[in-house]
């Protein structure tokens, strides 16, 4: 299966690799479930990926799931891309299972590429070696339905794809399963995760919500809901005051809780890779 959502799926690259340090902080927080109220917010940020046209918000969702709001990432036209990102930085090894909520409108003449996909960037050699980007979609697992929320699962079964041509395994005309992925590359060292639509899409809006990751045991969950405005108040008759609660532009440190512990390892060998891609790095060419 081949479709056009490909041009821009490079993940971490430098801008990324730039970025993901900049959220790593001293303190590590434990698994669990956490509301982001905003981009950026709880370590999520736009992705450096992202161009002029595209653009991620937290907006009220068309319809109702996992509470009333999620991300809707925007394309205004083919040439553009849009997605959120974070940290994670951990062996693959460690990372065992992973699902979102995509919703589409289908109205872009290519409802496959439609669906938000998650787009981990890693080291696939292990230390500084072999970057690429394993990219999971809906298209290549499960059949995509307009109008309504549907969930998408990672683990050992599901069809993956990798940006690199690594001797022609795992590519998107041949896709290999996680399981296939994790045992070809045993020392492959995450760095970050994007979820986002690539180039290659018609203009369109759709949305994301509960993007959750295992890693090492612990599950972190991120639903995605705008901070409540509190109700108009009445100071002393003279007319009602409607107090908006401040933007959380705030990114506090929350990785899985496979690096607790590592939190210099982690810094070093991030800004160790800020070096090597920033020499070294070219964008992967994508098989047509």
């Amino acid at each position: 299966m081949n479709h056009s959502s490909r041009n821009r799926v490079s993940g971490v690259g430098l801008a990324v690799t730039l970025a993901i340090v900049a959220l790593v902080a001293p303190t590590i927080a434990l698994a669990a479930t956490v509301t982001v109220s905003a981009i950026p917010g709880q370590g999520w940020i736009n992705s450096p990926d992202n161009t002029g046209g595209g653009s991620a918000e937290i907006v009220e969702s068309p319809e109702a799931d996992l509470g009333s709001d999620s991300v809707a990432l925007t394309l205004t036209a083919d040439t553009d891309a849009a997605g959120i990102a974070r940290v994670i930085a951990a062996p693959l090894s460690d990372l065992t299972s992973g699902s979102w909520k995509t919703y589409v409108p289908g109205d872009s003449g290519l409802i496959s590429a439609e669906p938000a996909a998650l787009k981990f960037g890693m080291y696939r050699l292990g230390g500084t070696d072999g970057f690429t980007t394993m990219v999971v979609e809906r298209v290549y697992n499960a059949t995509v339905t307009a109008n309504v929320w549907q969930t998408n699962t990672l683990d050992g079964d599901t069809n993956v794809w990798q940006t690199t041509d690594d001797a022609g395994f795992c590519t998107p005309a041949a896709t290999c399963t996680f399981d296939e992925f994790k045992t070809k590359y045993p020392d492959a060292l995450l760095l970050g995760l994007t979820v986002g639509i690539g180039t290659g899409v018609p203009a369109v809006t759709s949305y994301v919500d509960a993007v959750t990751f295992t890693a090492d045991g612990a599950t972190d969950t991120y639903d995605f809901e705008l901070a409540a405005v509190p109700p108009p108040t009445d100071e002393g008759g003279g007319g009602s005051t409607v107090t908006v609660p401040p933007t959380d532009t705030s990114i506090p440190a929350s990785v899985p809780s496979a690096i607790r512990g590592q939190e210099a390892l982690v810094v070093l060998g991030l800004l160790l890779a800020v070096v090597i891609v920033a020499t070294s790095w070219r964008p992967a060419r994508r098989r047509g």
